[in-house]
């Protein structure tokens, strides 16, 4: 019984720190990134070091993975490699982020994205708006990140709400089907 609970203990894990985020984030109203930060550390703290395996090894992995809990857990190692794990994704992807923002930025003070939707519509007309806002999203989401793409294009999903009638959850949905 309890080898069976040991292999399937990384599941638990698992399970427990998504409940977690859940909770927190849904329950407690704290921020996001704090909850998320908790959850891996937290996961760090559940989770047993396990080494590589290998057929060399195999006898040290099953015997690493059966150790009591007591005896896995390092604070000091589960918040250090919690935050290098952050500090690389962050590293990582950041400056990518920063970029695409600059050049979401660029486009919204120009004007492109509005003259990109206004060019659609002019060749499919107001009757498929929903259409020309999934195209211009699937467009406009190719030089820069999705949530930046959102940000454009709700002030035009607005406009065109107020000018198709008021079918504006219907261009918001078409809007994230871009992104999707």
């Amino acid at each position: 019984m309890l080898n069976s609970f040991s292999s399937h203990w990384p599941l638990f894990v698992l399970i427990l720190s998504i409940a977690w985020v859940v909770f927190g984030i849904t329950k407690l109203k704290l921020h996001p990134f704090l909850t998320l930060m908790c959850a891996s550390i937290m996961v760090g703290l559940l989770s047993c070091p396990l080494p590589e395996i290998s057929v060399e090894n195999k006898g040290l992995f099953h015997s690493r993975v059966d150790l009591p809990p007591s005896v896995q857990i390092d604070y000091v190692l589960a918040v250090k490699w919690s935050l290098l794990g952050f500090g690389n994704t962050a590293g990582g992807i950041g400056l990518i982020i920063a970029l695409a923002a600059i050049i979401g930025a660029c486009m919204m003070k120009s004007g492109a994205a509005d003259r990109i939707v206004r060019f659609l519509l002019s060749i499919f007309g107001i009757k498929y708006a929903g259409f020309v806002l999934l195209l211009s999203g699937f467009l406009l989401s190719i030089p820069v990140f999705f949530d930046t793409v959102f940000f454009l294009l709700i002030p035009l999903a607005r406009a065109m709400a107020v000018r198709a009638g008021g079918k504006y959850l219907f261009f918001v949905m078409a809007m994230a089907g871009a992104g999707a």
